[in-house]
This record gives structure tokens, sequence and C-alpha cells, in this order.
């Protein structure tokens, strides 16, 4: 499951996807981001954050296809896989 939030933590949108409609658990995950954000381009919205684990397939295609958004990392993802190394 993919979710939007407000900065007041309000759910805007979620989209529940399964690995067999894209092929891999980490086609995926960036399907759901893409999703999330179509929709909230087609009611009008923009995205001015973007916060995500470190999938680096979604940090590409922010970069590439919504250049106006700025993308963080989860400091709790990238403080767990510092921890690892």
């Amino acid at each position: 499951m993919y979710s939007v939030l407000l900065n007041s933590d309000e759910i805007v949108h979620f989209e529940l996807l399964q690995a067999n409609q894209t092929g891999s658990s980490n086609a995926m995950e960036l399907e759901g981001a893409k999703r999330c954000f179509l929709f909230l381009q087609s009611v009008g919205l923009s995205v001015a954050t973007f916060v995500s684990d470190l999938h680096r397939g979604i940090a590409k295609w922010i970069r590439k296809f919504q250049p106006k958004t700025t993308h963080f990392f989860d400091i709790g993802h990238f403080a767990r896989s510092v921890n690892k190394k």
C-alpha cells in the first residue's frame, strides 16, 4: 500500500497494489508512487515535497518526471541502512 499524507497526518489518497500486477515488489512500489502523484495532479494538487524509503527507482522517477518536487529519504529507513553497513 502506498499512501499520501498531509502535514497534519491526514490520508489524502492511497493505492493498494499486488506484486503480480507489476511483475515484482520493487516495481510495485514505484507504480504505487506514480499512481499517487497522478491522482493528486488530476485533482489539481501539486507535490512540493515527497518523502519515501530508500527506493532508488522512485528517486530517479521524481528527478526525471517531477522536477518541481523535492524528494527526501525517510530518516528511519536511512538510519537502518547505515546501521546495517
